[in-house]
């Protein structure tokens, strides 16, 4: 360290005083200076006499040295130099010197007593660096100790001094002094080498994000789907935290691709555009592309199919991509049969065989990006008619299974309107023979097989009050009671007691048939007047009438003991024309119908054990004038009838109704479709074998065809 006394000497004119001159000042004390180190102090002698002063000589001794001044060997009058003396020890220990300046002037020499002590080279202080500094939890923090001397110069200590932390659950720190965090909180670092420390505070801050990482890399994502994205960061004291929903999230191309704040992109366009999470002033990122749609959905249409045997019918194959756009894939598919016994497939093109049962239709389509995607349809083959004709043309005609298994085809109406008395016997090894003729002609009558297996005909013209007892002994019709009241469109429902309630046919009245005296009895009448309705006898000996014109939503329930008819509920539409038909859980499955000028496909489903009644999903088709028959299986056979509106055309299916799902799962062609048309007003018995027996109607009204169910039955109706 460098250490100066200076005298600054300015020249100027002086007026001669005497002959002497002036040195200032008369002593130097340079103190304590450190051996190896150098002090200058200034010396100024001054000229104020009227003369020159000349210089002979500057002298110094020992450490004490004129390093420089400016007297030259002249001093002009009233003028003034300087000398300048460095003091620089090379021993400890006190040293005196005179310093000497020989010239002309008359108090030559001129003398400054100089002094000074060397002191030895001594380290003075330690400073610890960085100071002040703070760290994320996980990081580490080198520190560097510096000891500084007397004589100005620095050493590094770092791996010489004695580390120390004042708390080391905070941070601890190694002997080369590198601090390891272990807790937040604050402590102080030293580092102290003999008498001599020094310190500073160290922060211990919470865990910072040291990286973050987006997944998935390099992903692919079809055009119109999403993709989540994840980002997760790497902290520094090396746990890893899920910071999705915490990340500011960003595209590089949100044309390509957006993402929303927690991450989900969506594929908008083809392109690539990278995908970034930033979080804690630290960013990640992965590079994402888009391509063509794939298919996410195929639909095969028709699905749970029922034809006849020997037809063709189109399937269809449509993918629904993941941009909402469809396409036809028939063409395109690989189409399969799982039994080509029962039916053969091409082109999505069925042609069912002369067998009965059920195959799996499949198609396969490969999409763009490689997967594979199927969809298969049932099909059963259920239909055939066997070249079952009927005696006559029949519609709106009855059919009752007889105690052998057979079934009686009453009456019915050609297409004329001309009433039948004709009757054909079904025999179930698959022939129809013609039976005895009826007493009366009837059409829209009842036919009600009794306890004692004799057959009721009821009714069946607006003047017709005659009925008549089938014998299946004698094979003859005989004439029982009249009835008290003409029907036609009513119903009749065999009792628990063995009676039979005959309810409406143009009329509000109803009336009992007692098979054991032959008679007709009046028993309580309806609210309103109904035709066209059904009656269901319900498992509490109860009987259920729904429906019926004009237009009536009203349901009303016959009580056998009481013989009154008292409110059940509203319909979801007004229906007549309509089918009933009693599930294997006792509720009651209401049809179709017509409702006002149109028909409908609506259903409605009656529980008598609150007695509601509640609207379940409707049909594929709208219908009136059809059938609707529990099968062995539970499900409902609902067949034909009319479509549309009143000048609607028939309807050319079947479907088939799911009590466990409350929908028509299933549906398909008659075997009389398309080649001979379909069935109206016809007639659909369950036979002891399961088969349904679905015989005459218009416009198929000679022929008879049999329905077989092999498709497998669905859950809950095992």
């Amino acid at each position: 360290m460098h250490k100066y006394a200076i005298i600054l000497l300015c020249v100027s004119s002086i007026p001669a005083i005497a002959e002497v001159v002036n040195v200032t000042p008369d002593k130097l004390d340079f103190g304590n200076q450190v051996v190896g180190t150098n002090a200058y102090q200034i010396v100024t002698l001054a000229n104020p006499t009227k003369k020159t002063l000349n210089i002979s000589s500057i002298m110094a001794g020992n450490d004490f040295n004129v390093v420089y001044q400016d007297c030259s060997s002249v001093v002009p009058a009233g003028y003034q130099c300087s000398i300048y003396v460095q003091f620089s020890p090379t021993t400890v220990g006190l040293e005196t010197v005179t310093l000497i300046i020989a010239d002309d002037a008359a108090n030559s020499p001129q003398k400054v007593k100089m002094s000074g002590t060397g002191i030895p080279v001594q380290m003075i202080s330690i400073n610890v660096t960085p100071g002040g500094v703070s760290k994320p939890l996980g990081l580490q923090q080198q520190f560097t100790a510096t000891g500084v001397f007397n004589n100005g110069y620095q050493q590094d200590l770092t791996n010489s001094v004695t580390w120390n932390s004042s708390a080391s659950t905070v941070a601890g720190i190694n002997s080369s002094g590198l601090a390891f965090t272990a807790s937040q909180g604050v402590t102080t670092i030293s580092a102290a080498q003999d008498a001599l420390s020094g310190s500073t505070q160290f922060s211990v801050t919470a865990p910072a994000v040291q990286s973050i990482t987006v997944s998935p890399s390099n992903a692919t994502i079809p055009k119109g789907l999403t993709q989540q994205f994840t980002a997760t960061a790497t902290l520094t004291n090396h746990t890893v935290v899920d910071i999705t929903s915490a990340a500011q999230w960003a595209s590089s191309f949100p044309s390509i691709i957006s993402v929303n704040a927690i991450g989900l992109g969506s594929a908008l366009s083809h392109g690539t555009s990278t995908i970034s999470a930033t979080f804690g002033g630290v960013a990640g990122s992965v590079v994402a592309a888009v391509y063509p749609p794939v298919i996410t959905y195929l639909m095969m249409s028709p699905t749970n199919y029922s034809v006849g045997v020997g037809t063709s019918h189109q399937f269809t194959l449509t993918g629904t991509f993941s941009d909402s756009s469809t396409s036809d894939l028939t063409s395109r598919a690989i189409w399969s049969s799982s039994n080509t016994d029962i039916a053969t497939v091409s082109g999505g093109l069925v042609r069912s065989d002369y067998r009965l049962g059920s195959t799996t239709i499949g198609a396969q389509v490969v999409d763009t990006n490689g997967a594979t995607l199927s969809k298969s349809a049932n099909l059963e083959v259920a239909f055939f008619s066997g070249h079952m004709n009927l005696s006559s043309p029949r519609s709106g005609h009855t059919a009752a299974v007889l105690g052998s298994g057979k079934v009686l085809l009453t009456g019915g109406a050609v297409r004329s309107g001309q009433a039948l008395a004709s009757t054909d016997i079904f025999d179930p090894m698959g022939f129809i023979t013609p039976g005895p003729p009826m007493n009366v002609a009837r059409q829209l009558h009842t036919a009600t097989t009794l306890p004692d297996g004799k057959v009721l005909i009821v009714g069946g013209g607006y003047n017709v009050l005659s009925c008549e007892l089938y014998d299946p002994t004698s094979q003859s019709f005989v004439l029982t009671g009249d009835l008290n009241v003409s029907r036609i469109s009513h119903t009749a429902t065999l009792l628990n007691n063995g009676k039979v309630l005959i309810a409406g046919g143009y009329s509000p009245t109803a009336e009992l048939y007692d098979p054991a005296t032959g008679i007709f009895t009046l028993t309580g009448s309806m609210a309103v007047l109904r035709t066209g309705h059904t009656a269901t006898l319900l498992n509490d000996g109860r009987v259920l009438i729904a429906g019926g014109s004009p237009y009536s939503t009203m349901v009303e329930v016959y009580d056998p003991a009481t013989g009154l008819f008292t409110a059940g509920g509203t319909l979801s539409t007004d229906r007549s024309y309509h089918a009933a038909a009693r599930l294997a859980d006792g509720r009651v499955l209401i049809v179709g119908g017509q409702s006002g000028w149109n028909y409908t496909a609506s259903a409605d489903v009656y529980d008598p054990a609150p007695g509601t009644i509640t609207a379940t999903s409707p049909m594929h088709f709208t219908r009136a004038f059809h059938t609707a028959t529990l099968l062995s299986n539970g499900q409902v056979l609902v067949a034909g009838g009319y479509n549309g509106n009143w000048y609607g055309g028939p309807a050319t299916t079947v479907e088939r109704f799911d009590p466990t799902s409350g929908t028509f799962a299933g549906w398909g062609d008659m075997a009389t479709y398309p080649t001979s048309g379909v069935r109206v007003n016809h007639t659909a018995t369950l036979l002891a074998n399961g088969q349904v027996l679905l015989a005459g109607g218009y416009d198929q009204e000679s022929t008879a065809e049999i329905y077989q169910p092999s498709i497998p039955n669905p859950p809950g109706l095992q």
